[in-house]
């Protein structure tokens, strides 16, 4: 019988009377165990405001501090750059996709949702599949179309 490195180095240790090595321990020997913890689960810092209108205009409050400031969401971001003739990650603005019209000319509808509003429901507003991918995304800045 061949005994491995690990199980003959484990066994010369346990001959001290403070160690011992049982036959559980060794047929355990190498297998993974997942720790236990203990206590809840604590979270780092994170930032989050939640406002249900009870700071409403104490200058605290949710609309006191963000009203008309468009980096509180992507979407305002997204329309205020568009108003500009910008491009918002590189997307088309909604008069390029207008002017583009829907992937491979497939019917797509627009409808108003009670929670959501008004949502349109169909194929993307690109010229390819690969835009639609985002494979082919591209500026529309000035400063790029003079490197053309």
């Amino acid at each position: 019988m061949k005994l491995s490195a690990g199980v003959v180095a484990l066994l010369s240790i346990s001959s001290g009377a403070a160690l011992s090595v049982s036959r559980s321990d060794l047929r355990n020997l190498g297998s993974k165990s997942l720790p236990v913890s203990s206590g809840p689960k604590r979270e780092g810092s994170s930032m989050r405001m939640e406002d249900f209108g009870l700071m409403k205009g104490t200058g605290i409050g949710f609309d006191d501090l963000w009203a008309g400031n468009e980096v509180i969401s992507e979407v305002a971001i997204e329309k205020s750059l568009n108003d500009s003739g910008l491009r918002y990650r590189l997307n088309r603005t909604k008069k390029e996709a207008e002017e583009v019209g829907s992937l491979f000319g497939l019917p797509g509808v627009t409808l108003n949702l009670p929670i959501i509003g008004e949502t349109y429901l169909g194929p993307p507003k690109v010229a390819s599949i690969w835009e639609a991918l985002g494979f082919t995304a591209t500026s529309n800045n000035e400063h790029d179309k003079k490197k053309r």
